[in-house]
């Protein structure tokens, strides 16, 4: 098994000084290889989810284990070696360094694992066909170029588990498939498992496994009562 949750909890304080519980998941697992799809609306905790299972945000309760090792009982130094050990995450808005290229941005994604290697990251950017744009900086890419220097990134330290963030959000229909299918072949091709969140129908029309939020996310299905009540 590569991923487990178990009974993993987050809350947050409202502007209303309330407690509003985000992330309420029993269980949840992931195997080696294996690619699944999350489908949930705006606002329903994919995001909070993911970033428990990066180590980015901590619990309230509950674990978080990677390949049988506990990403959410370990302190930040260890969590930060985990994370660049055994993942790679595709952000929505790409999060990529404007003041470097596109070669130094894998290059520092492959530094936090501890060897920078230029010639791989030179071979994952022609993978994603960016051969002839090492050197660019992403304000001189388009959107989808930009994407895929996401995508090179998050595998440059051969990860076991790719998170993907509404990685089409923002790209138009064509874009967005090629885009996908690029990352699932590339994820498949370098042995990482695939854990993606959309609301994208289109999107999640290409997984044969998918999990809607509201099945596994108990905090989510009470959100959703809510917003119902009171529409």
């Amino acid at each position: 098994m590569l991923l487990r949750i178990d009974q993993l909890k987050k809350s947050f304080l409202t502007p209303e000084w309330t407690i509003q519980r985000v992330v309420d998941v029993s269980s949840f697992t992931m195997d080696q290889g294996q690619q699944l799809a999350l489908s949930g609306a705006s606002g329903s905790g994919k995001t909070t989810l993911l970033n428990l299972i990066a180590g980015i945000l901590q619990p309230d309760e509950g674990q978080v284990e990677l390949d049988g090792q506990s990403m959410s009982g370990a302190d930040e130094a260890n969590r930060d070696r985990l994370r660049a050990k055994l993942l790679g995450y595709i952000f929505q808005t790409f999060n990529l360094l404007q003041g470097y290229t596109c070669v130094e941005n894998v290059l520092l994604g492959m530094s936090f694992g501890g060897s920078p290697d230029r010639a791989r990251a030179a071979a994952l950017l022609d993978r994603v066909g960016l051969s002839r744009h090492l050197n660019y900086y992403p304000r001189q890419l388009s959107t989808g170029q930009q994407q895929r220097v996401a995508v090179a990134r998050a595998l440059a330290n051969q990860p076991k588990l790719v998170l993907a963030d509404e990685p089409t959000g923002n790209l138009d229909p064509e874009n967005a498939a090629e885009a996908l299918g690029l990352i699932r072949e590339t994820c498949m091709e370098n042995g990482a498992a695939l854990l993606l969140v959309s609301h994208d129908k289109d999107v999640l029309g290409q997984f044969d496994e998918v999990h809607d939020l509201l099945e596994i996310n108990k905090a989510s299905s009470w959100q959703s009562c809510v917003e119902e009540a009171g529409a």
